[in-house]
């Protein structure tokens, strides 16, 4: 969990990590499930501080 989270910039690119948020954005809108644990911080800030806006956009 929270230790591979900083490393994951090493095994995957930007594009990588993008998707596997967006499926997180499906199954977890509001991002309330381990919001900081599981992708690296600077790829999450904006969905962990705009988390009712990616709940619309997730269900489109």
């Amino acid at each position: 969990g929270i230790e591979k989270r900083d490393l994951m910039d090493f095994q995957f690119n930007a594009d990588d990590l993008e998707a596997q948020m967006r499926i997180k954005d499906v199954f977890d809108p509001k991002w309330l499930l381990n919001p900081a644990k599981v992708f690296p911080l600077k790829h999450t800030e904006d969905r962990r501080k705009n988390r009712v806006q990616f709940a619309a956009h997730a269900a489109e």
